[in-house]
């Protein structure tokens, strides 16, 4: 995820926070905070990247938070924002969340997808036909379709 946080008074802390809710009850929900690095010279502005890996870090990003999770777990992140004014104020973005599905599931969801697709598509060439018959009617000596 890649993100920038602004302020008129400047960014003091920023913080990219997570909950793992388990679909299996048994198992313990997880959460965590990852205060982000801010630029050397503090200004209005801060940019951030933080990845999150089901599994072990990859190799180009050895800071990962590393998630372990399983089909049905709902993972929701959020950045927690602070300023430099003289009495701080402090924002959090709105709340994302995905769940995870198995391969089944995602192939489900696009086959579904795929022939919704299908059935518009089918619905403009059948649209397109009745125009071209509807323009064969307006203009007799146009070249018929064989």
């Amino acid at each position: 995820m890649r993100g920038r946080a602004s302020d008129d008074y400047g960014v003091a802390r920023a913080a990219f926070c997570w909950e793992l809710a388990r679909k299996d009850k048994d198992a313990a929900p997880a959460s965590g905070r990852l205060d982000l690095p801010l630029p050397a010279d503090p200004g209005r502005r801060a940019d951030f990247t933080v990845t999150v890996a089901t599994g072990a870090a990859p190799a180009d990003a050895p800071d990962a938070i590393p998630l372990t999770v399983a089909p049905g777990d709902i993972i929701s992140w959020w950045v927690e924002i602070a300023d430099n004014a003289p009495a701080p104020s402090s924002f959090a973005s709105p709340r994302r969340s995905v769940r995870v599905v198995t391969p089944d599931e995602k192939i489900s969801e696009m086959m579904t997808r795929l022939r919704e697709g299908m059935g518009e598509l089918d619905d403009v060439s059948r649209r397109q036909e009745q125009i071209g018959d509807a323009l064969g009617r307006l203009l007799p000596n146009a070249p018929q379709k064989k």
